[in-house]
């Protein structure tokens, strides 16, 4: 697992205000899972588009990943439009999925290829050289 930690901690608690981490690596089809998390007193204020994107471009140029995907639950709105925003694509519903509160929810999984993330205007190339790449970048 490869795991991010942005920005300092909150005046509210020592968490830092987000985090990013991508993992289940599988180096045969070039796909890996993600997830994110802002924390909520942050929420609202952009700080997870940005670093979304941040660790989205980091990811495909310093791999050669060519899917990463991940899933929201069903009710998540703010998940979801941030998704979608940044050009995920929506596969499927895993119905009744988790449980939260001693009820089943939906969750829906998304999906970023590759030749999508190089159609968003927010993607970066810039190429990062092997000592600045994680040791997944061979994957």
């Amino acid at each position: 697992m490869v795991s991010v930690l942005i920005g300092s901690s909150t005046k509210l608690s020592e968490e830092p205000v987000g985090k990013f981490a991508y993992f289940d690596v599988n180096p045969r089809n070039r796909s890996a899972e993600f997830g994110y998390r802002v924390h909520p007193a942050m929420r609202g204020r952009g700080l997870g588009t940005q670093m979304l994107q941040t660790c989205i471009n980091r990811v495909f140029q310093s791999t050669t990943l060519n899917k990463l995907y991940g899933q929201t639950a069903a009710f998540n709105l703010p998940s979801i439009r941030l998704l979608e925003k940044l050009g995920f694509h929506r596969d499927g519903v895993l119905r009744e999925h988790h449980e939260l509160d001693r009820q089943l929810h939906d969750d829906y999984g998304y999906s970023l290829l590759r030749r999508d993330w190089q159609r968003q205007p927010w993607a970066r190339w810039e190429l990062v050289t092997r000592s600045e790449s994680h040791p997944l970048g061979d994957t």
